[in-house]
């Protein structure tokens, strides 16, 4: 969604955006004006392009790259926002659901700003507790297994539990149901993203919405 944005809006400014992968960067069209970089890519790679084009700009990016223009969502300040509301209706002890991915391009870890939020926030409550804290792909099928073996525990389930994107929520759905557990009497499932099915889960589920269309836009605005 974020590329069809800047898509759109390249067309409204009069100019033709060309998509090449991260291996066919010799394909790019030699009268370009600028790179928009849409997700991970290797920094040698990055700084490549940024020699050859003037205007290099970086996109929905979570490496903290030093040096470049970059759009994205302040993710950290989300999902503040979401584990306060949770805090507010009375939950102490909130769970996280978080992402990992492989390796990408012989990068070791995967940083998140959305976990480091979270221990961030519960920490400055003293409410961290490392037994509520899971991560697996940003998947359905994983965030069902990490969350049935979650709540598999003798100790105490949480209250609620925020999930880094609403693809893992539908997991954690099921294995919650599984338990013979409700949504929310009996915990609370917040998501990120706000995708088009959350609306049609049961109950609908509360989400973080993440503008992408808007990323789009001001990515294109801003070259």
């Amino acid at each position: 969604s974020i590329r069809l944005a800047m898509e759109q809006k390249a067309e409204e400014y009069g100019y033709r955006a060309q998509v090449v992968s991260q291996n066919s960067l010799d394909k790019i069209n030699p009268d370009t004006i600028g790179i928009l970089v849409l997700g991970r890519l290797d920094e040698s790679m990055l700084h490549t392009l940024k020699e050859q084009y003037e205007n290099v700009i970086v996109i929905d990016n979570t490496f903290g790259l030093q040096g470049f223009d970059y759009v994205g969502s302040d993710l950290a300040a989300a999902t503040t926002g979401a584990l306060q509301y949770l805090y507010d209706l009375g939950h102490r002890r909130i769970a996280h659901l978080g992402g990992s991915v492989v390796p990408i391009l012989g990068k070791k870890e995967f940083y998140d700003s959305r976990d480091v939020a979270y221990a961030t926030f519960m920490r400055s409550r003293d409410l961290y507790d490392e037994a509520l804290v899971y991560s697996c792909a940003f998947t359905t099928k994983t965030a069902y297994h990490k969350m049935t073996e979650m709540l598999a525990k003798e100790t105490k389930h949480p209250t609620a539990i925020f999930v880094s994107n609403d693809s893992m929520a539908i997991g954690a759905y099921r294995a919650i149901a599984e338990k013979g557990l409700r949504i929310p009497e009996d915990i609370s499932v917040v998501g990120f993203n706000d995708q088009p099915n959350a609306k049609y889960m049961m109950p609908p589920l509360t989400t973080v919405r993440i503008d992408t269309k808007y990323i789009g836009y001001s990515a294109v605005d801003l070259l």
